[in-house]
């Protein structure tokens, strides 16, 4: 597999999980009943790589507390749908750890595959 292939791969991956969550049909029997609302927030990110520090990443607590106005989370309710998703931790030597993330525009989203971009709509 090329690395465009791996690429097309693990965002299908992630779709797919992320519709699993949101029909809660995910076959995980801890997964939390607000994952569905979670999964609506977190389709905006996709997981990165843990050994680069990003702006986009976030703690279990920023996630709740970005999400405080619509739905209450726990940091163990976000812990098992990151971990879910693919998310990894990393250390960041100021806030400790953290989730990779990155966050995704209309425009990654236009640079895709048109395959891809029917899978996004």
């Amino acid at each position: 597999m090329n690395k465009i292939e791996t690429i097309i791969s693990s965002e299908n991956k992630y779709l797919n999980r992320l519709q699993l969550i949101r029909s809660q049909d995910t076959g995980w029997p801890s997964m939390p009943p607000t994952a569905p609302v979670l999964a609506m927030f977190l389709a905006d990110f996709r997981p990165a790589d843990e050994r680069a520090a990003r702006g986009d990443n976030m703690t279990s607590a920023e996630i709740i507390g970005a999400m405080e106005d619509i739905c209450a989370f726990s940091t163990s309710e976000v812990a098992i749908v990151m971990s879910y998703l693919g998310y990894r931790l990393s250390v960041n030597n100021y806030r400790g750890l953290e989730w990779s993330m990155v966050a995704v525009t209309d425009e990654d989203v236009d640079s895709l595959p048109q395959s891809e971009r029917e899978a996004e709509e």
